[in-house]
């Protein structure tokens, strides 16, 4: 006799074969073959393993569907079988990267993702004006290795901007020395950095008091013009960074309003209401007027004038009695920084 044939699956035979004819189809069934017969060994298929009939074959293990939106793989078998050994360990898919962000999970600090490609100063002057070399010469960069995988994190420039440390803002007045610090943070690191006064880019010009170097500009003997917003700009080749706008004040003492009106027509014994307006940083504390004879000055009495310090203006009520008060009246304006260098000259003329 041969060996009798016990299959550990339900196996579906072929009924129109002319060999194996078994009289039922049931699990652990003992067949009876043809003697004559060469010895059939089937083997069962099932999708994606093949399962072998002994003992010693490996279990089967089927694949696992994973889901990269899951932290776990979601285990989807594609065949039904009995498995007789633990699961393999699960497999943790590392996160899908977009250079747009650093990850959708995880998201490390500009430090952590330190500039891995740092092109010599040289190759990016030489390369600055033909855009399509350098960004050839950035696509060479390397990755960083992170607590979720390789991970590069390209960013465009995010700058701090600031007055000097060492300054202090309420204090600058005209003819003092400032300077702005700017910090930038970039990766792949800026090729490019400059400065804008009230959005006009700043040049080099040391004979005029303006000296700009990488990541400093500095303004020496600051005039009343150079007052107002001030940003620093970066860019990789990632784009472009703008700082938030830094306001320098600067004090100074009062000056004439070059608009005024300065000459007056009046008759005798008539009354001229002469408006004296000062520009000043902060605000006057004081005027005082006088009357500009040929030989000597004269102060105007305060009662005859009347000082509205919030718009920095001092009206002079102002009346000639004989020739001899026709004239030029001088007007002068103080605050904490000091007094008005050159008064405000207005001329009354008899009509």
């Amino acid at each position: 006799m041969l060996p009798v044939f016990k299959p550990r699956a339900v196996l579906s035979l072929n009924q129109s074969s002319p060999v194996f004819k078994p009289r039922a189809v049931l699990p652990r069934a003992v067949l009876s073959l043809n003697q004559s017969s060469p010895v059939f060994k089937p083997r069962a298929v099932l999708p994606r393993a093949v399962l072998s009939l002994n003992q010693s074959s490996p279990v089967f293990k089927p694949r696992a569907v994973l889901s990269l939106n899951q932290s776990s793989p979601v285990f989807k078998p594609r065949a039904r079988c009995a498995v007789t050994q633990p699961m393999l360990p699960v497999f943790k898919p590392r996160a899908v990267l977009s250079l747009n962000q650093c990850s959708p999970v995880f998201k490390p600090p500009i430090n952590q993702c330190s500039p891995v490609f740092k092109p010599r100063a040289k190759q990016v002057q030489s390369k600055m004006n033909n855009p399509t070399s350098l960004n050839q010469m950035y696509s060479q960069r390397e990755t960083i290795t992170t607590g979720g995988g390789n991970v590069f994190c390209p960013d465009v420039p995010i700058i701090e901007f600031a007055l000097g440390s060492k300054l202090i803002g309420a204090e600058i007045k005209v003819g003092d020395d400032v300077y702005f610090e700017c910090k930038i943070q970039a990766n792949p690191e800026a090729f490019k950095t400059y400065f804008t006064h009230e959005d006009v880019p700043l040049r080099q010009n040391v004979s005029g008091g303006i000296i700009v170097t990488n990541q400093t500009l500095v303004l020496q003997r600051v005039k009343r013009k150079q007052a107002g917003s001030y940003h620093c700009h970066a860019e990789n080749i990632d784009g472009k960074g703008n700082s938030e706008p830094v306001n320098l004040n600067i004090k100074f003492a009062p000056e004439c309003n070059p608009s005024q009106r300065t000459v007056y027509g009046v008759a005798l014994l008539e009354q001229a209401v002469i408006s004296c307006q000062v520009e000043s940083e902060p605000l006057p504390t004081s005027f005082r007027w006088a009357f500009n004879v040929s030989s000597d000055v004269v102060d105007v009495p305060k009662e005859q004038h009347q000082d509205f310090f919030e718009n920095g203006t001092s009206v002079l009520r102002y009346l000639p009695k004989t020739e001899l008060d026709y004239g030029t009246l001088l007007c002068w304006a103080k605050n904490e920084i000091g007094e008005q260098r050159l008064p405000c000259v207005f001329h009354v003329l008899q009509t």
